[in-house]
């Protein structure tokens, strides 16, 4: 039995495993396990972080090229924009000559400047729907004869109606007279009129009358010296009066023209605007005032005796 339990214990030992190097196996197994987590943990963060960052870089260049397009498309819009408003500045006659020898630039080497030209009588600007341009008088340079006749009178009332109707201001029309104010005597309530009489139609054919005296309340006041055509009624067989008194007659100017109301349609055709001040608060044709540098006589008693 002693022999039996010696020979047992030593085979236990002989066959127990080596502990220690058991263990330090163990060991190394848990560093190598810890150490892949680690590598496993290390590169996703770094592929999840490489992502974010080109997700970002993609924004960024996707935004700057949205930058640069969309202000491409600014700076195309406002070339446009601005060649076209260059295109509508209009040319004097010697810029026009100087564009078509020098490029756009003066004989003299300098660049043409519209801004420096002299202030003249006319001024172009587009207006007309055809793209043409619409001249502009200014009424303080056209050719008249001097006067010293107020030119408005506020307490005046005027007879007849209130709004300009050319057919019917043709209507009630008798004579046309061509005259020149000698005299202009004005009184609270209204003025007479000592009238030069040039020439004087009714529809037969011109009437031979040297001088016409009227009285009327117009507050658009006929200068002394000055040439108008009147439009005339009988008041009664020997008295004219002037048929429509609520704005300005036609006044004739000393080189053929003629400056009127744009109600006078049957004078617009080749017309110009007018630049004219207002001679009152009350003066509502200030700013609707025509220039023809040619008034036509005999065009204009034919649209008459047609009405």
């Amino acid at each position: 039995m002693a022999n039996l339990k010696e020979e047992y214990t030593k085979h236990i030992q002989d066959t127990a495993p080596d502990m220690d190097k058991l263990w330090s196996r163990i060991s190394e197994e848990i560093d190598k396990k810890e150490t892949e987590k680690k590598t496993e943990t290390t590169y996703t963060q770094n592929r999840e972080q490489i992502k974010r960052s080109g997700g970002y870089m993609k924004i960024a260049a996707v935004a700057a090229a949205f930058v640069v397009v969309f202000a491409g498309v600014n700076i195309m819009n406002e070339s446009k924009k601005t060649k076209a408003a260059m295109d509508k500045v209009p040319l004097s006659r010697s810029d026009r000559d100087d564009n078509k020898t020098s490029g756009g630039n003066k004989k003299d080497g300098s660049v043409n400047n519209k801004a420096q030209q002299d202030a003249s009588t006319e001024d172009n600007h587009f207006g007309s729907t055809d793209g043409s341009f619409i001249r502009t008088v200014k009424y303080d340079q056209l050719d008249l004869n001097a006067t010293d006749t107020v030119s408005y009178m506020t307490s005046y009332v005027p007879q007849g109606d209130e709004y300009f109707v050319e057919d019917k201001v043709f209507a009630s029309t008798d004579l046309f007279a061509d005259v020149t104010v000698l005299e202009a005597e004005l009184s609270d309530n209204g003025a007479t009129y000592v009238l030069q009489v040039n020439s004087m139609y009714d529809k037969n054919g011109e009437v031979m009358v040297t001088e016409l005296v009227i009285n009327s309340s117009t507050p658009y006041i006929l200068q002394k010296n000055r040439e108008y055509l009147l439009p005339l009624k009988h008041s009664d067989e020997d008295n004219y009066s002037i048929v429509f008194e609520n704005a300005p007659q036609i006044e004739i100017t000393l080189d053929g023209g003629a400056v009127f109301q744009n109600g006078w349609k049957a004078l617009c055709s080749g017309s110009e605007d007018l630049e004219k001040d207002s001679l009152n608060i009350n003066d509502y044709y200030f700013d609707r005032m025509k220039y023809t540098p040619e008034l036509d006589m005999e065009s204009f008693l034919n649209e008459w005796n047609n009405a």
